[in-house]
């Protein structure tokens, strides 16, 4: 999350279904259509939320002394 941020999350997610479809490919299974996209895109991970209520806290902590003056 700190180098490649959502972006970066989205295309793991990606890859893993990618190497979870081609595993099934190889045993022999039964593939899924890929047209189905939903469920694919910007989803709530625990591993983001968590990443970014850090950062939240952090920058909230930073700026508590910060003064214009």
């Amino acid at each position: 999350m700190r180098t490649r941020g959502v972006y970066g999350l989205e295309l793991r997610e990606r890859v893993r279904g990618l190497e979870a479809r081609e595993r099934r490919r190889k045993a022999g299974e039964k593939l899924t259509s890929d047209k189905d996209r939903e469920g694919q895109g910007l989803d709530a991970w625990q591993e983001m939320n968590v990443v970014t209520g850090k950062a939240l806290d952090e920058l909230d902590r930073r700026w508590r002394g910060f003064s214009w003056s």
